[in-house]
């Protein structure tokens, strides 16, 4: 069996394409925020870097709750990357369907999409002690991923 994992196979590509263009995220207007397969590969690092800085263990499961974006390849790579578990949830599921999973799941941290996904989570949560970490937005119940990503790069 081959021993590459995820992270190697993007080590592997910013190696050979680091100015190669990666991720595009649209930002409407016919603007897009675009990674190079390099800044990527950073970010990946300071992310994985960051979530073992916050205290997530490897092996333990990560949720994460966000439509397909960028933001959301960063935070899923970077969380295997620590050696956690990213287990992705369906943005179309009804909460409470959501909260079984998380409680199923046993995931402590929850990397959602915005501020509005932050508090419909929270919202339903009843009992359950989560931390939250936002892909996009700012909110003072959460980290944002720029945060992590500094934390890691510290």
């Amino acid at each position: 069996m081959n021993s590459r994992t995820v992270y190697t196979v993007l080590e592997e590509t910013a190696k050979a394409r680091p100015s190669g263009p990666a991720l595009h995220q649209p930002l409407g207007q016919g603007k897009y925020q675009s990674y190079t397969w390099e800044e990527y590969r950073q970010a990946v690092q300071e992310i994985a870097c960051g979530v073992r800085s916050i205290g997530i263990a490897k092996g333990e499961n990560v949720a994460l709750y966000s439509e397909t974006r960028a933001e959301f390849y960063l935070a899923d790579i970077g969380i295997m990357s620590a050696g956690a578990v990213s287990a992705a949830l369906y943005t179309s599921y009804p909460l409470p369907d959501l909260i079984g999973n998380l409680r199923a799941s046993h995931a402590r941290y929850v990397f959602v999409e915005d501020p509005k996904s932050l508090h419909a989570l929270k919202g339903a949560a009843g009992d359950l002690q989560l931390e939250f970490i936002l892909l996009t937005g700012e909110d003072p119940a959460a980290m944002t991923l720029e945060q992590l990503r500094q934390t890691g790069r510290q």
